[in-house]
């Protein structure tokens, strides 16, 4: 059986992509996936996090706020487009594509946020034009001097991890998603990185995830598997791509529902306690808690 391309009904993936994502094996009752958004939007208004010291935080909140009102009240909306349109100035310039402190948008969370405001048919249509422009601003910066599109289109791209697989997920789905929004404004824009336009940079990157969807799910699904700290934040790219493209979603669908049966087949019925090895796992005292 060719994984790649099993056939499964596209069943609702939108699940909120807020930093950490909600892995729960656990009985939820009657509750439906359209309330645990809700949920999770209001706890993010209420208790944002991260705090809002940090850029991800910021960025979180500004999101829930459009998603859980944004549709519905246009001053909401009109006071986070106003917000948006600073951001070039407060978080840019980019000092490298690491996720070290003091490092602005470089980390594991932001741009998975950002693209899902430009993305996201309802949440692009009530922001302003110039809240547009101010996310074009920043998806350029982080575009222009790192993507290769001549390495993103490689036969071999897939399996060349840059730095650690969530890292590497980071890194990559945000090249893809950033030059996936440029391109609905200016397909025509150079990339400085090689002189090619952002939409051949877009379809680079699209052939970059199909191999790469295409391979795992043949070969492997991954390297931090059972990791409570780095496989959400690698799996959050996964469910973006899904969300957000318009020609790997059917495919990324896929995936995530081979990726989430292979990890449900881990866990023990009778305790919800996940079994099996782990990797890349801090075995502190709080792993062990129940």
């Amino acid at each position: 059986m060719n994984w790649a391309r099993i056939s499964c009904s596209s069943s609702k993936m939108m699940m909120f992509v807020v930093a950490i994502i909600l892995l729960v094996v656990q009985d939820v009752g009657a509750i439906t996936v359209e309330q645990r958004q809700l949920q999770a939007l209001k706890y993010h208004i209420d208790r944002p996090f991260p705090d809002l010291t940090s850029d991800w935080g910021i960025f979180n909140l500004a999101f829930s706020q459009l998603a859980l009102n944004g549709t519905k009240n246009k001053t909401v909306a009109a006071q986070v487009s106003a917000e948006i349109e600073t951001y070039p100035s407060r978080f840019m310039p980019w000092r490298n594509n690491s996720v070290q402190k003091g490092c602005p948008l470089s980390g594991l969370g932001e741009l998975p946020i950002l693209v899902r405001m430009a993305l996201l048919p309802q949440i692009r249509s009530i922001l302003s034009e110039n809240a547009i422009r101010a996310l074009n601003t920043l998806f350029t910066a982080w575009l222009s001097p790192r993507s290769n599109s001549s390495y993103a289109a490689g036969d071999k791209s897939w399996i060349v991890l840059d730095g650690s697989e969530n890292l590497d997920a980071t890194r990559k789905g945000s090249l893809y998603l950033t030059a996936l929004a440029l391109n609905k404004s200016s397909p025509g824009q150079i990339v400085s990185f090689d002189g090619k336009t952002v939409a051949e940079h877009a379809a680079a990157w699209e052939r970059h995830w199909m191999s790469y969807f295409q391979h795992r799910a043949i070969e492997g699904l991954g390297v931090e598997m059972g990791s409570p700290t780095y496989a959400k934040y690698a799996l959050q790219n996964y469910i973006n791509i899904a969300d957000l493209s318009p020609n790997l979603r059917e495919l990324a669908s896929n995936y995530l529902q081979l990726w989430f049966a292979d990890y449900a087949h881990a866990f023990l019925k009778e305790t919800g306690v996940r079994g099996g090895v782990h990797t890349r796992v801090y075995r502190v005292a709080s792993f062990f808690l129940p």
